[in-house]
């Protein structure tokens, strides 16, 4: 009988709403062709993670920067991955084409 209620008791209060509050924050930022230029991460583990976007002149990505961050690795789009890391294509072609590139 102990069991049963003990077992019953424990059911009822992971039963219970929850609430979970976001901690982290990310504030973009975007050129005057609506291209996102940064984002700022705030609260949380990434706290003050910058990332910076740069494009080409057909306006293609070619390279994100990333500051404060805790992971090494970075990829510079323009002239491939560093060490250590995968690059990653994908091609709109028939649908999307996705390569990996280990480097």
């Amino acid at each position: 009988m102990r069991k049963s209620r003990l077992f019953t008791v424990g059911l009822g209060l992971s039963l219970l709403p929850t609430v979970v509050i976001a901690q982290e924050t990310t504030t973009y930022t975007y050129d005057a062709k609506g291209r996102v230029r940064t984002s700022v991460r705030s609260g949380g583990p990434s706290n003050n993670v910058t990332t910076t976007y740069d494009y080409d002149t057909a306006d293609n990505r070619k390279n994100v920067t990333v500051v404060n961050s805790t992971n090494s690795s970075g990829i510079d789009i323009g002239s491939g991955a560093t060490v250590k890391t995968t690059l990653v294509i994908v091609v709109p072609i028939n649908g999307l084409s996705v390569m990996f590139i280990n480097r």
